[in-house]
């Protein structure tokens, strides 16, 4: 996959990350690791939400993978 763009700033504690690409994703954490680790996760968890509903808003379309 394309490598993503992150952004990283702390507040106080609290680590914030978030992603030039996919702005609606983001993650925290108390260490910057852990902000990443969360923000991975988060997108992860939008693209499996993404996938489900466009399978359910596509449904007898034919499918291809693209690779970017």
């Amino acid at each position: 996959m394309k490598n993503l763009t992150i952004f990283l700033t702390q507040d106080k504690n609290l680590w914030i990350a978030t992603c030039a690409e996919i702005p609606e994703a983001n993650g925290q954490g108390e260490t910057r690791k852990e902000a990443v680790k969360s923000l991975r996760e988060a997108i992860e968890l939008l693209f499996k939400y993404r996938r489900e509903e466009a399978d359910k808003n596509f449904a007898g379309f034919s499918r291809e993978i693209l690779a970017v």
